[in-house]
């Protein structure tokens, strides 16, 4: 009988060290994500297509230009982001290169027949000299680009 009291209580000692460790896992996992939206321009002009990719902690998460200028990235990391901006005649469709992981979180499309390059020094996020600090809920980031 002494044995079984033994046991039992080094289990309830283990169930209640397990609990906190078990509630600490709670929450979603992965850590908090904001929104990022703005608008993309060029020399003053909105940019009709693309995409915008938001680089932090070895993830990127991109968004689609639409033909009006604007972006919308959801799921983005919160704290510092690299920001890249991607033409659609090059880039659009596959993970930039180096990127261990992909969200496309571009829900529209931006059907354009001419798009509007976007300058190449704006492809990569470590190039493109374009960051923000993105915290939870929405984020206002607008992409003024030049020539």
């Amino acid at each position: 009988m002494r044995v079984f009291l033994c046991v039992r209580h080094w289990l309830c000692l283990a169930v209640l060290a397990l609990v906190p460790l078990a509630l600490a896992g709670c929450g979603g996992g992965g850590g908090k994500t904001g929104i990022v939206e703005g608008t993309v321009t060029i020399d003053g002009a909105p940019a009709n297509s693309g995409e915008v990719a938001f680089t932090s902690g070895g993830q990127t998460v991109k968004g689609l230009i639409l033909s009006d200028g604007s972006y919308r990235a959801t799921g983005v990391p919160v704290g510092k982001a690299q920001v890249a901006v991607l033409s659609a005649t090059k880039g659009v469709g596959g993970p930039a290169p180096g990127t261990p992981e992909i969200k496309d979180m571009g829900a529209k499309t931006s059907n354009v027949t001419n798009p509007i390059p976007i300058p190449a020094k704006y492809a990569t996020p470590e190039g493109s000299g374009l960051s923000t600090t993105v915290a939870s809920g929405t984020n206002k980031f607008p992409i003024v680009l030049t020539k």
